[in-house]
């Protein structure tokens, strides 16, 4: 089993910002405090994370798969992704997401748009499933982004909470991964932490799986919105062109958004969505394929 002593860590470092220097990693703009296991696990925690660290131990999900057991397969998804609620010590129960990234695997991506081009077309062909550390950054990115444009709201996202690399190894064809692909990430990677030490930079580890834990949002998604006829199909058609552009606006673009990665909040007790000034409040999920626009 692998062991994470974070009695002793927090006892001597309570806060993310008073840890020492030789526990912090900085990766595409994300800080994270990385705690190696026993085993060679290695658990990447954010800010967002770093509070709930008993919490996101493997051991409450990762260890004998009980996130298969316990936990819930979402309905949708075309990775592996699941819902589990961990123990936590100020809740009932903390939700999560728990998603296998699917870094270096073919991404087929069929981008439609009304009239088909060239550029649609080359961007179809170019995209890849981020990394778990493109990924954190993208969304972090994503996640600032009204602050560089006045009047602009935030975009609603889960928070991004940890990233786990556990010990075991795998062939690569098990993983699914294209060796070919990875001078890319590696690349990208590197230039990254040019200028950091090298005894703190990270590399990926080809022969690993890396697993990325989020908070869960509540809500219903539009399609399921749609077909049980709490939102009409042409509001959710509505919808689903509105976020792209609202994306679009701030220098971004998901190469598979969908009606199902659009999460309608919960209004009072009917928990029903309820429009606020003409919109309806939604939060984005899934992010493997965000990737900045024009």
């Amino acid at each position: 089993m692998e062991v994470y002593n974070f009695k002793l860590f927090r006892a001597f470092q309570p806060s993310f910002d008073e840890a020492g220097d030789e526990w912090k990693r900085r990766i595409f703009g994300v800080d994270y405090i990385l705690l190696k296991g026993m085993q060679g696990g290695m658990l990447f925690l954010s800010r967002y994370g770093w509070p709930l660290a008993d919490a996101l131990r493997p051991r409450h999900w990762y260890v004998d798969g009980r996130f298969r057991e316990t936990g819930q397969r979402l309905v949708g998804s075309t990775g592996s992704v699941y819902r589990m609620e961990l123990p936590h010590r100020n809740s009932r129960g903390l939700p999560v997401v728990i998603k296998f990234n699917r870094f270096a695997q073919d991404a087929p991506v069929f981008y439609t748009i009304a009239s088909q081009s060239e550029a649609a077309d080359n961007i179809a062909r170019g995209a890849r499933f981020l990394s778990p550390f493109e990924e954190f950054g993208l969304l972090q990115d994503l996640r600032a982004s009204h602050k560089t444009q006045p009047g602009r709201t935030p975009i609603w996202t889960q928070r991004p909470l940890a990233i786990y690399c556990p010990a075991t190894r795998y062939p690569a064809w098990k993983l699914g991964r294209k060796e070919n692909a990875y001078w890319r990430y590696d690349r990208a990677l590197a230039a990254d932490q040019r200028d950091q030490p090298e005894e703190k930079r990270v590399v990926y580890e080809w022969d690993r799986v890396y697993i990325t834990l989020f908070n869960w949002v509540k809500g219903v998604d539009a399609q399921d919105a749609a077909e049980s006829g709490v939102i009409s199909d042409e509001t959710m058609v509505k919808l689903s062109r509105n976020v792209n552009k609202e994306l679009s606006e701030r220098g971004f673009r998901v190469l598979d958004n969908k009606p199902r990665h659009i999460i309608l909040r919960p209004h009072g007790r009917s928990g029903r969505p309820k429009a606020f000034r003409g919109q309806l409040p939604y939060a984005l999920i899934d992010y493997e394929l965000l990737e900045r626009g024009e």
